[in-house]
């Protein structure tokens, strides 16, 4: 989450960053329904994040060291403390362009050193997180994984976020299960006019019937969050459609094709609809062939860019199985946007969930997924 930070924050954990692939295994925690109960339903969530520059509430810091435990959480670097707002999209590109429409909830990350054993070299510049969000008609949801940071390639002092997180079931408020994950453009070192922001997406099972009450979701004015200064990072958000698009000579082997249609997540709650429609707004290709030694998959994506012309953008990252096969598994893919100078993209992150119902073998995104694409300006000359 683009959030504020305890003293040294997001400075600490910038410290131990390595360029690397953005991903990380997560222990699967989904609930097994009991006999003869109604299967879980899914909704997909979608909310920009901003921080509230307040100290985060005392019980998230004690749920975070208790969820951590004595050691782990005996020191934990990072506590952010946000807002979380819904957003609109244009319906020509799925570009988002009014960044804070409605404030639908609140939002806790804390991040903890990572366990060395548990993270492989390539992955660790990042730590354990552990988060805590509430939203209207879902109610309180908390998720735990690995958060991994990156530095930008050109931005000085800019840096990636991405944290994938498994829901944790939670009886009492009908949550069975879940994934969470987020695309976020930080600015640690405070450097002006450096362009930032934070979409996080969820997809959380609940049981059927089981709704939270809606809570207020006040308008918020204007279109921009946080520094209104400096240029600003290209969102475009989208849910993916299976076709049967061929990519032709650029993919060989098995693709995984989908077409992308703007989204958009309900102004007074975040949520979106379960049939995915709207105009298309883009392309997203996979390729078994673009898998390298090791484990990297290369996909191909087509949007509009900052500068309102169609951009190709190549990704390369990995996805990531979380859940039970038996009662449900959600796909998280990550991907590092390569630089397009000539679109004016230094880089970015394309991250994508989705309810997996394909072959676990099957490369690419899933079906149907969400799919939060960030494109960061090249820095002005």
């Amino acid at each position: 989450m683009t959030m504020v930070t305890r003293s040294r924050s997001l400075r600490t954990l910038l410290a131990v960053v390595v360029t690397a692939a953005v991903a990380a295994p997560v222990a699967s925690v989904s609930a097994a329904p009991q006999p003869g109960t109604p299967a879980p339903v899914g909704q997909f969530a979608a909310f920009r994040t901003m921080d509230t520059g307040k100290a985060p509430r005392a019980s998230d810091t004690a749920a975070c060291v208790e969820h951590f435990g004595a050691v782990q959480g005996a020191v934990v670097p990072i506590e952010l403390d946000a807002r979380l707002f819904s957003f609109s999209t244009s319906p020509e590109t799925g570009t988002v362009v009014d960044e804070t429409a409605r404030d639908v909830g609140g939002g806790y990350l804390c991040i903890a050193a990572a366990d060395p054993s548990g993270v492989p070299a390539e992955q660790a510049g990042g730590g354990d997180g552990y988060a805590r969000v509430r939203l209207p008609r879902i109610g309180r949801v908390e998720a735990d994984g690995y958060c991994a940071l990156v530095t930008a390639p050109a931005q000085v002092g800019a840096a990636f976020v991405n944290c994938r997180l498994s829901v944790v079931p939670d009886e009492r408020r009908g949550i069975v299960g879940g994934s969470v994950t987020s695309n976020s453009i930080l600015n640690p070192a405070g450097v002006p006019g450096n362009p930032t922001g934070s979409i996080w997406t969820a997809y959380v099972e609940r049981v059927p019937g089981y709704l939270a009450p809606q809570t207020p979701a006040p308008l918020v004015p204007g279109e921009v969050a946080g520094d209104v200064s400096g240029q600003r990072t290209t969102y475009v958000v989208a849910r993916g459609e299976h076709t049967t698009y061929e990519a032709g000579d650029t993919c060989a082997g098995t693709q995984h094709p989908i077409v992308l249609r703007r989204a958009q997540p309900g102004g007074r709650t975040a949520l979106l609809p379960r049939r995915v429609r709207g105009a298309v707004v883009g392309r997203m290709v996979s390729c078994t062939a673009n898998v390298d030694p090791q484990g990297n998959l290369t996909t191909s994506v087509t949007v509009t860019g900052p500068s309102g012309d169609p951009v190709t953008l190549t990704g390369v990252g990995r996805c990531q199985d979380l859940g039970d096969p038996e009662h449900g598994v959600e796909r998280i893919c990550s991907f590092q946007v390569v630089p397009v100078p000539a679109a004016g993209i230094q880089g970015g992150l394309i991250t994508t969930i989705a309810e997996y119902v394909a072959p676990v073998s099957e490369v690419g995104p899933g079906d149907d997924p969400l799919v939060t694409i960030s494109m960061l300006p090249t820095p002005a000359a």
